[in-house]
């Protein structure tokens, strides 16, 4: 009775381990990427899905973690990215984006940061001679608007790029990351995931309409 007792008691011993041990992490390998991408670009009305500092441009080394080989690249994409619909948001100003690379990988969309110093025509030359169908404009970082706190100043700086070229381009109407890019809604402070739901909660009431304030100016303007 005496083992059998001990062999019950260690027996529940690991279930209740076993039970409160934390869930074991799965890997995120390439496959999974892959078709997280592949949902993403399917889905209504997503047009591409970039990947952040793929090539390895922007020096931050918190940043190295993305950069992917152009094996890793060409498996993600199955040899196409444009036929993919999977781009590259290069995590620099303009001109830092390598877009030799991305015209090898066959992308057909990309994103870089532009200031109130960058000229247009810097932004001009990616959209007509690059061979990247569709350039996407971002201004602001977790620094600042970097010089377009006053939205007039942005739309007067998107139609300057207009009137240097007859091809289309694309420009996020506001900040990229508003949780953390706090310019156009100074007053609203910031939050993070970890915050409590109401901190959340009314941190996006207050931010919801004065980012509307903002991006509505810049429509306007179109």
């Amino acid at each position: 009775m005496l083992r059998l007792t001990k062999a019950f008691a260690v027996m529940v011993a690991v279930l209740l381990f076993t039970w409160l041990a934390p869930p074991a992490v799965r890997a995120y390998d390439l496959t999974d990427l892959k078709t997280d991408l592949n949902f993403l670009v399917t889905q209504t009305p997503v047009e591409s899905a970039l990947l952040f500092d793929v090539f390895g441009t922007n020096p931050d080394p918190n940043f190295q973690k993305h950069q992917l080989t152009e094996f890793q690249i060409n498996e993600l994409c199955g040899g196409d990215c444009g036929a993919a619909g999977i781009g590259v948001n290069f995590a620099t100003y303009y001109k830092g984006g390598d877009y030799a690379k991305a015209r090898n990988a066959k992308m057909q969309w990309s994103l870089e940061i532009a200031s109130s110093s960058t000229p247009p025509e810097r932004v001009a030359d990616i959209i007509n001679n690059e061979q990247v169908d569709n350039v996407i404009v971002r201004i602001g970082t977790a620094q600042g608007s970097e010089g377009f706190d006053n939205p007039s100043d942005y739309g007067n700086f998107l139609r300057a790029i207009a009137g240097l070229t007859n091809k289309p381009f694309y420009a996020i109407a506001g900040p990229n990351e508003p949780d953390i890019e706090h310019w156009a809604a100074a007053s609203c402070g910031g939050v993070n995931g970890s915050d409590p739901d109401a901190t959340r909660a009314t941190f996006y009431d207050c931010v919801g309409p004065a980012l509307a304030t903002y991006m509505n100016a810049i429509i306007s303007q179109g």
